[in-house]
């Protein structure tokens, strides 16, 4: 059993209607991921996962926004604890002199259309269980 304190997501979409992604090179399957917005609950923070969830977008995208918690669960109950809380940021605006990224984080910002979210997934650059979720999530709500 992995034990894990937990972590926040978030789905950002622009008033444009282009969702913000981050591209980084993920270790663990050695290639290219396409991802939201998303870190784990640093010390201290379990009583505040919406403060950091509004850190990991401004670090990762240089955004910030208004926050709702859309949904709780459970990256990989097979082995291990890790819970995600998936926020919808709403309300986006750049912020003048963000946060700095995690030194061991090399990212690049992206603003795809759900159109282009979707080919992503299709062609397997968008392959993780909340990036997926929250792309499915934005299209049920379009509808």
């Amino acid at each position: 059993m992995i034990f894990h304190n937990g972590a926040v997501c978030v789905l950002a979409v622009t008033d444009e209607q282009k969702l913000i992604l981050v591209k980084q090179y993920r270790k663990a399957i050695e290639a290219v991921s396409y991802e939201i917005p998303a870190g784990k609950l640093e010390v201290g923070e379990n009583t505040d996962p919406v403060a950091a969830a509004l850190r990991e977008l401004e670090e990762e995208t240089a955004y910030t926004g208004k926050l709702e918690l859309l949904y709780d669960f459970y990256s990989a109950i097979g082995f291990c604890n890790e819970k995600l809380k998936l926020y919808r940021a709403s309300d986006l605006t750049k912020v003048e002199n963000p946060r700095p990224q995690d030194e061991d984080e090399t990212l690049e910002v992206l603003e795809v259309s759900l159109e282009e979210a979707k080919e992503l997934i299709q062609s397997g650059h968008i392959c993780d269980a909340k990036t997926i979720m929250a792309v499915q999530y934005w299209e049920l709500q379009k509808k």
